[in-house]
């Protein structure tokens, strides 16, 4: 148990800032500042992206207090 704690944490702490950075460097390049990801319309890469968000809130529901670019 306390190796999944540890894994977890790392991910929290090392891992979600640098891919939530890659992503939102994509949706700056492909997604025309629209409320999709990367189109004009509703596409698998958004409820692909809203799925992973819910798993990564449910296990830890503030972890993008740091990450305010979400927030429009």
């Amino acid at each position: 148990m306390r190796r999944k704690k540890r894994t977890v944490a790392k991910i929290f702490n090392d891992d979600l800032s640098k891919h939530l950075r890659n992503l939102e460097m994509l949706s700056s390049l492909y997604g025309n500042g629209g409320e999709y990801f990367v189109s004009a319309n509703l596409i698998l890469a958004d409820l692909a992206l809203y799925d992973a968000g819910e798993t990564v809130f449910q296990l830890d529901a503030n972890c993008l207090n740091n990450h305010p670019w979400h927030i429009k």
